[in-house]
């Protein structure tokens, strides 16, 4: 299926160039679940980042697709807003 013509909202666009930029970032060539949710749950004003914070441990579950990706801690890394959780 051809995503091109789906609506794209400002908050999709946003989470999805901060995905774009982790890939980029770790020398992946294309966007995958991964990055999307490590992008989502970075930004503390998206919605799922909302939810997880009630049910469960964002900043454990941020820590696992760092590690999945194999990207650095947030304390060892220099980036801007990508790398910073809380």
């Amino acid at each position: 299926m051809n995503a091109d013509h789906l609506f794209h909202s400002p908050a999709w666009n946003q989470t999805h160039g901060a995905a774009e930029n982790l890939a980029r970032t770790l020398g992946h060539r294309a966007v995958n679940p991964e990055h999307l949710a490590l992008a989502m749950l970075l930004d503390p004003d998206t919605v799922i980042s909302q939810i997880i914070e009630r049910l469960a441990d964002r900043a454990q579950i941020i820590a696992a697709l760092r590690e999945a990706l194999d990207y650095p801690p947030e304390d060892s890394t220099s980036e801007g807003g990508e790398a910073t959780a809380s």
